[in-house]
């Protein structure tokens, strides 16, 4: 699938979530009821209220009892999301490596990966999301050289360089641009193997680190027509026992959700790999990153929650009355920064298929609730 077609369909889906009952950033305020209103229905009504809400905020990012946890999901997100991108694990090319990638990552909140394989992720879960993509070179500085540099032997020195700002195309509501760009530095600790049963080779071990910028400036617009009908006693209002009216709310109007965040990450690794029959290249590594940066966002909600009945019950001219607002306050108290430090583990695949490598890897955070995965393809000599 082309870049251009990808990269909404991944924020779409980070964006849309299932479930029936989520309690979320959109909430139903000012409800106010006239001095008639019988109080066994103040709770119905509520009731119905409630499950408008619930069906807005299953299409927008959790934010828990802290709308600042949009901004922190948002901002953790955008580390994870350039993890991989920028740098190689698995083919260890004699003299260059050129290949392109893209990444999403989301703080899924309570959710794991085995929820995520298993296609159970929480509604409830989704606080932010991440997106990456970028060309990457990469250098095998020992084609070059067998110098050394105090106690850095540069033959087994590789350097990578990714970069990529790119405009998203408009898609369903959602628009923005991602800008990535990364330096690292991968040094060969112990070198490859051939193990004694020969369709395995060992890889080595290698230590990797440098320095990575990832900014996403995201708009997601969504126009909602949301209802909930609810069968409600209406005899104290109509003053007929035993009657019965069909009670509606509905919410007819237009969020906006927003986000500017701009993060940079110093990744310490260590990774190893292995090559299988000459096509397969399984990779694992650990991780530690020291993050900076911010993330900010912004929200706001248009349009009239309306209340209706099937008898022309709740009224004005009895004091029947019921009215309500829609309101997304999901506005960061300011900028809200990255964890400072994180630790995460990944592991890949790859394919090798003469000079073109096909991959994919995981990432997962082993210290919040980030998840990121990413894919690409690269040509290496």
């Amino acid at each position: 699938m082309k870049l251009k077609k990808m990269l909404p369909v991944l924020v779409g889906l980070a964006f849309t979530t299932t479930g029936l009952v989520y309690a979320g950033p959109f909430v139903i305020t000012n409800r106010t009821f006239g001095s008639a209103f019988p109080a066994a229905l103040k709770t119905e009504m509520n009731t119905i209220f409630d499950g408008v809400e619930s069906q807005v905020n299953t299409l927008l990012p959790n934010t828990g009892s802290d709308t600042n946890n949009y901004a922190k999901g948002m901002a953790d997100a955008g580390v994870m999301a350039s993890k991989g991108l920028g740098v190689d694990y698995a083919t260890h090319p004699d003299l260059v490596i050129l290949g392109a990638g893209v990444g999403v990552a989301g703080d899924l909140g309570g959710s794991s990966l085995s929820d995520v394989m298993d296609g159970k992720v929480k509604s409830t879960s989704v606080r932010g999301i991440g997106l990456g993509a970028s060309v990457m070179l990469g250098v095998n500085l020992g084609y070059f050289t067998d110098a050394e540099l105090g106690p850095v032997e540069l033959n087994k020195l590789k350097v990578f360089t990714n970069f990529l700002t790119k405009d998203l195309p408009t898609s369903g509501g959602i628009k923005g641009d991602m800008t990535n760009f990364g330096l690292h530095f991968q040094y060969d600790f112990f070198e490859e193997a051939s193990l004694p049963w020969g369709f395995i080779k060992w890889n080595g071990l290698q230590v990797t680190t440098g320095f990575e910028y990832s900014a996403l400036d995201l708009k997601f617009t969504k126009t909602f027509d949301k209802s909930t009908t609810k069968t409600v006693d209406v005899s104290s209002v109509t003053s007929i026992p035993g009657q019965t009216a069909s009670a509606t709310a509905r919410f007819l109007g237009t969020a906006n959700v927003g986000a500017d965040v701009s993060v940079k990450s110093i990744p310490i690794e260590v990774s190893t790999s292995a090559r299988l029959f000459y096509v397969l290249t399984p990779y694992v590594g650990l991780g530690g990153d020291l993050n900076f940066g911010t993330s900010k966002t912004t929200a706001n909600v248009s349009g009239p929650v309306t209340i209706s009945d099937s008898l022309g019950a709740f009224s004005t001219t009895n004091n029947t009355n019921v009215s309500a607002t829609a309101s997304l306050p999901l506005d960061s108290r300011g900028k809200i920064k990255p964890d400072a430090f994180s630790a995460r583990w990944f592991g890949g695949l790859q394919v090798n298929i003469f000079l073109v490598k096909i991959y994919a890897q995981v990432n997962q955070s082993l210290t919040n609730d980030t998840l990121g995965v990413n894919a690409g393809l690269r040509l290496a000599w």
